[in-house]
């Protein structure tokens, strides 16, 4: 009865364009073309990292490098059943992000190719992370939406250089899936029912990638639902049991192993979870609006880009910025969404519906981050990043909307002697300014994505020869330490390679690397301390097993063997 009451106010809102409903068929044809290029423009930062990467002899080194690892276990009987290793520790027990369904998208490209597998895999994931976004954007608002969501990677590259450099690394992937859990939930919202088990696979890929990112996705999913369920008239509601049923299956199947690790852990990862983030002083509430209001501000943390902020650039995220501005930004986005929903544009509604419920995730996930963690607070920046460019976009929506309202009301006014709220049949006219609009958008967003691809080259100049640098080295110790094994597994000891940045991360870096290089080329290689807790106890020292020390001079790895380890390193 709503529905047809405002259809009779304005029969525009039959029209999909300006509804936000389900484009028709014949619509969809003609604007197919229109989403290969946000497919297009989404991808080309991924197509330009894996050139650069490739171009310089990537190998998967530290947590690449364990990736790569647990990639290639995931497909024996003993296969992970959490994430990575976190920064958060519960009580000496280490803690792990979510689940494995990383390592599971992973598995195929990692025996495909064990050198470059993980980094080409990722990056093809990735771009089915855009496909998702744009083909879901598309559906749940038109052409133009299309083209929008496929921007956002551009700019989420351009801020974010390691997006598309190191596809590999579990935050940079999950980020992807977290923009694509976005635009799912609108198109949820929108309506469209078969997109909720859309949904739940890609928030739980992006849950189980990164803690960051997991706070989101408990508020998300019953929102959207709830939102898309309201939005239908009563006789309809039943089509949305069958959604409902196939999203809660693939729930089961995304979740099952974390089930099962917390049932036969000791303790379980996410009792252990609990324990870490459930003691001691958290960044509170205050922190959490300053967060949100250096990504919501002027001008917004997703216009910065955010790894070449020094230490007090980062401290002043959540610091400095402005609660007012976060308030006011938050409260005109939910005023969006009621006028949005009254007057039937559902889309621009459900976006910012999804808006608030991220932001909302955003401030939660940054309040109870526990100070202990201090070193691991910047990863929340991520999701905040994508929630400043999503409010953005839906005041931006709103001022366009608006606008056009009222250019409409007066030329109507102009013509007619009196505003007239339904518009006229477009003619020709019109038709050429829709084209002239849609080639000047796409215009502006290509020249986006090739700033982009610019900016993804030049950071490449700061980050990939120190990479290139290791990788050289993890060749040569590889070369160095394998004549030395035997046919059974080695423990390895390497002294710091003075040629490399100092400090522990290039460390591990160079001990992952050699650990996984190893492996493809048929040798066992066990390391010290944190190995076990990274990769499983496979990596871990054992009695009886030679220990292989590797010292530099002049650059050069110099490997020697001594007598088997008594006991477990």
């Amino acid at each position: 009865m709503v529905d047809q009451q405002r259809q009779r106010l304005d029969p525009a809102l039959d029209d999909p364009a300006t509804s936000g409903r389900t484009p028709t068929g014949e619509l969809r044809r003609r604007t197919w073309p229109v989403v290969v290029a946000g497919m297009l423009l989404g991808t080309a930062p991924f197509v330009a990292g894996l050139v650069i990467d490739v171009a310089h002899g990537w190998l998967p080194l530290g947590d690449d490098a364990v990736i790569a690892e647990r990639s290639w276990l995931a497909l024996g009987s003993h296969g992970p059943l959490l994430g990575q290793l976190t920064l958060a520790t519960a009580h000496g027990h280490p803690t792990y992000d979510l689940g494995p369904l990383l390592y599971w998208l992973l598995a195929v490209p990692v025996h495909v190719d064990p050198v470059q597998g993980a980094l080409w895999g990722a990056a093809l994931w990735s771009t089915v992370a855009v496909a998702v976004t744009v083909v879901a954007a598309h559906r749940a608002t038109g052409p133009v939406g299309a083209l929008v969501a496929g921007a956002i990677f551009p700019v989420l590259a351009a801020g974010i250089p390691l997006v598309a450099l190191d596809p590999t690394w579990n935050p940079s992937i999950g980020l992807c899936w977290y923009v694509a859990t976005a635009a799912a939930g609108i198109a949820t919202a929108t309506g469209h029912r078969w997109w909720f088990p859309v949904l739940v696979l890609t928030g739980s890929v992006a849950a189980q990638c990164h803690l960051s990112l997991a706070g989101s996705m408990p508020l998300l999913l019953p929102v959207a639902l709830v939102v898309g369920v309201a939005g239908e008239r009563r006789g309809e509601r039943r089509a949305w049991f069958a959604p409902i049923g196939a999203g809660l299956a693939v729930a089961v199947g995304c979740w099952v192993a974390t089930v099962v690790q917390q049932l036969t852990g000791h303790p379980g990862n996410l009792t252990a979870l609990a324990t870490a983030t459930g003691s001691g002083a958290d960044v509170g509430w205050v922190g959490a609006l300053h967060t949100l209001g250096t990504a919501l501000g002027i001008p917004p943390l997703w216009w910065r880009q955010i790894e070449r902020f020094t230490f007090h650039e980062f401290v002043a995220i959540y610091t400095t910025g402005s609660i007012p501005i976060a308030v006011m930004a938050e409260v005109a986005v939910a005023a969006v969404a009621v006028v949005a929903w009254r007057t039937g544009r559902r889309a621009l509604a459900a976006t910012a519906v999804v808006s608030l419920t991220l932001s909302a995730a955003v401030v939660a996930v940054v309040a109870h981050f526990p100070l202990a963690d201090i070193l691991a607070l910047g990863y929340t920046v991520r999701p905040a990043y994508v929630v400043g460019m999503l409010t953005w976009t839906v005041v931006s929506w709103a001022v366009v909307v608006a606008a056009a309202a009222l250019l409409r009301r007066a030329r109507h006014s102009r013509l007619h002697g009196r505003p007239v709220s339904t518009p006229s049949a477009p003619g020709t006219r019109g038709r050429t300014r829709a084209r002239v609009a849609m080639t000047t958008i796409a215009g502006s967003l290509a020249a986006v994505g090739l700033v982009a691809v610019a900016v993804v080259a030049e950071r490449s100049d700061a980050t990939v020869p120190v990479q290139a640098a290791t990788a050289v080295q993890v060749r040569a110790v590889d070369a160095a330490v394998r004549p030395l094994a035997t046919g059974r597994p080695i423990v390895l000891h390497i002294a710091p390679d003075p040629s490399l940045p100092p400090g522990g991360l290039e460390q591990l870096a160079l001990e992952f690397g050699v650990l996984w290089l190893a492996h493809t080329q048929g040798y066992s290689v066990r390391l010290p301390d944190v190995a076990a807790d990274s990769i499983g106890p496979e990596a871990a020292p054992a009695a009886g097993i030679p220990s292989v020390t590797v010292t530099f001079a002049h650059g050069r790895p110099v490997a020697s063997l001594s007598a088997s380890t008594s006991s477990a390193t």
